[in-house]
């Protein structure tokens, strides 16, 4: 049920004229700020673009003015106003938007990302409704841990047309995440107007079908606002779950300082700015408290004069050097070496690849509390391959959790978790549906760390199946490595062997950095021998697999097992051949490799993943970049012909790569 609220008297236990003086000094400051921000843009001080809230100032002020500086808040790519009001430090911000190195950011976020971390603001977001999640995962990360905090997402009308928001309210509703979603309708997207892009006259209505309150307010009536939100965060603390606050506002410029669209008749204009916040409270000012102009000047002046003094620090701190510009990117990983035992014992201990995977993932949940495992089927079921078979069983619903089928959902959850201070370990059951969840991988898990100066770490792990074998055809057997070896922030790991399976996920899990872990799905029943002891390995190092002086075979994941088959083969007939495994696809070990081609003057590579654009071209172009001179012949790829993985037994058994094409491929490099 969608409830219409009006403006309510600010709380009885605050002295009401500081109240108001407070909510008065916030909604001029943010409008100061926007307006003296308009000008450094027109100056060219501020450049790329900025996305002003004139006019919105109330709902940024009357949602976040009685959180907790604990609290988390996500933005939106307009989020100045948000910014302010949780308490940001105007010279920070000031210096974020013009791109100084000592902003909130280091100047590689600007506008549309600015963030302020000590304040728990986790960051604003270019990308409509992309921080919602997060707010969702951070808040989430606090309810395990028993501690009294709530996240606000704000977003705006056209954001409420993605199905993110909607997986993440329905997670949100399920859980209880102790979450309110403030949507600031003020009437347009970019130029699409409300009423063309939306089947119901309020958003509201849409967020009340998931089971929680919902409200529309005045969001031009700060009080109205502080009096929803209000109750929604008393809801939210008493675990009562999540909120939707639709705020019906207008901003008074247009989409962007660089673009003022749309253009709109100057009645409605009017109509709005009748309605303005800032205006309405100085008034209340004096018709409530008796406090003359002069007295309500002087706090302008005083609030333009902070402005100023924030332009002057701003203008006069120092850009970033470039030697900033690789700054940043990843976490230092502190790596802790606790290598297995090799003994006869451990030798002969064999386990198949999906029990090395749940061997770790048992005794990391068993050694850190922080760690979350959720996913579709992973609780009872144990997973489409059975990796997280008796994790539920062992650490409850709580720490290993089922999920609706919301892939964006989930993941981004897990980037908000990895911000609100848990480990999370998100399962994907195909890697072909990851496609699904490439907005909250790519824009969000491998930029926020950048984006926010260097400053959030984000340590997250997305396990996912791939590759072809089974019969499952195109949607599920795809090898798309390839398309995240290529996007800076990510770590790209797929291990070949049971051996390997157990160590790096254990690294993985510890890592600062979210890593992507693949599994091929040919590997999970086949076994090797896996101490029983926890152990790691190095992510970032290759290895070689098997030591040779004619030709270097770089081979990932179930083809390291073809290419070793491949090596005992041909040593019979005198070709001594080196299997060399990446292990880990980004960062690449090519140092290794370089090394052995080196020794060796041959070069193939070996992968599932097509042939055109797969991981061997990056593979062979540095081998040539760095050690074309040893080459004693030209490097040969083999991958999977550029189609679609049939379903049909023998196409696909014609589109795997298969041994005689890798014994071809050496043969080729002999001649």
């Amino acid at each position: 049920m969608v409830a219409t609220i009006a403006r309510s008297a600010s709380p009885a236990n605050k002295d009401a004229l500081e109240d108001r003086l407070n909510v008065y000094r916030k909604l001029k400051r943010i409008r100061l700020f926007e307006e003296r921000l308009a000008v450094l843009f027109q100056e060219g001080k501020v450049y790329g673009t900025a996305h002003p809230c004139v006019g919105q100032e109330a709902t940024a002020v009357g949602a976040l003015i009685d959180l907790r500086k604990e609290d988390y808040v996500a933005g939106t790519h307009r989020s100045h106003g948000h910014c302010i009001a949780k308490g940001a430090d105007l010279g920070r911000m000031m210096m974020e938007l013009l791109g100084r190195e000592d902003g909130y950011c280091g100047g590689k976020g600007g506008s549309m990302h600015i963030a302020a971390l000590d304040l728990n603001m986790l960051g604003c977001n270019g990308i409509v409704a992309g921080g919602i999640p997060h707010v969702a995962g951070a808040a989430m990360a606090a309810q395990l841990r028993g501690e009294d905090r709530v996240g606000i997402g704000f977003l705006g009308d056209g954001a409420a047309n993605q199905g993110l928001l909607y997986e993440t309210l329905n997670l949100a509703a399920i859980w209880k995440i102790p979450l309110i979603v403030v949507c600031e309708n003020n009437q347009y997207a970019l130029s699409a107007r409300y009423h063309e892009t939306q089947a119901t006259p309020d958003i509201a209505t849409k967020a009340a079908g998931f089971g929680m309150p919902s409200e529309v307010v005045d969001g031009m009536d700060v009080d109205a606002v502080r009096a929803a939100v209000g109750k929604a965060i008393a809801r939210a603390r008493r675990g009562d779950g999540p909120s939707f606050i639709e705020c019906k506002t207008y901003r008074f410029l247009g989409h962007s300082l660089r673009n003022d669209r749309p253009k709109r008749a100057p009645e409605e204009i009017a109509s709005w700015k009748a309605r303005d916040p800032v205006a309405k409270n100085r008034a209340l000012l004096a018709d409530d408290h008796g406090l003359g102009s002069a007295a309500v000047d002087a706090i302008d002046a005083e609030e333009s004069k902070a402005i100023e003094v924030a332009v002057k620090v701003a203008e006069a701190a120092a850009d970033p050097t470039r030697d900033k510009l690789l700054a940043g990117i990843y976490c230092d990983d502190p790596y802790e070496q606790t290598p297995p035992p090799r003994s006869a014992a451990d030798e002969k201990r064999q386990i198949s690849y999906a029990q090395a995977l749940n061997e770790a993932l048992m005794a990391e949940m068993e050694r850190d509390s922080s760690i979350i495992v959720f996913g579709e089927d992973v609780g009872e079921g144990g997973g489409v391959f059975g990796v997280t078979t008796g994790l539920q069983a062992k650490y409850g619903a709580a720490r290993c959790r089922d999920t609706p089928i919301s892939e964006q959902a989930i993941t981004g959850l897990g980037v908000g978790l990895a911000l609100g201070g848990a480990r999370p370990v998100v399962e994907i059951q195909f890697m072909d549906i990851m496609t699904l969840a490439v907005d909250q991988l790519v824009n969000q898990a491998a930029k926020i760390r950048y984006m926010l100066g260097g400053k959030p770490t984000v340590p997250m792990v997305l396990r996912s199946p791939l590759g072809a074998g089974i019969r499952l055809a195109a949607q599920h057997s795809q090898s798309l490595e390839a398309w995240y070896m290529h996007v800076p922030g990510l770590t790209v790991v797929m291990p070949s062997t049971p051996y390997d399976a157990k160590g790096l996920l254990t690294s993985a899990i510890r890592s600062p950095n979210p890593i992507i872990f693949l599994e091929h799905k040919q590997l999970y029943f086949l076994s090797g021998p896996v101490p029983a002891e926890h152990y790691t390995l190095p992510i970032g190092k290759a290895d070689v697999k098997r030591e040779g002086k004619d030709v270097t075979v770089v081979a990932t994941g179930a083809m390291v097992r073809k290419a070793l088959q491949v090596a005992r083969k041909l040593g019979r007939e005198g070709i001594s051949m080196e299997v060399v495994d990446p292990v880990t696809l980004s960062p690449l070990d090519i140092d290794t490799i370089i090394a052995s081609v080196r020794k060796t003057g041959r070069l193939v590579v070996a992968h599932e993943a097509c042939r055109f654009g797969g991981p061997g071209g990056e593979i062979v172009a540095a081998v040539v970049e760095h050690a074309f001179k040893d080459l004693k012949a030209p490097p040969q790829r083999v991958g999977a012909p550029f189609t679609p993985v049939p379903y049909n037994q023998a196409l696909e058994l014609a589109y795997i790569p298969d041994e005689e094409q890798i014994a071809a491929a050496v043969q080729a490099t002999l001649r």
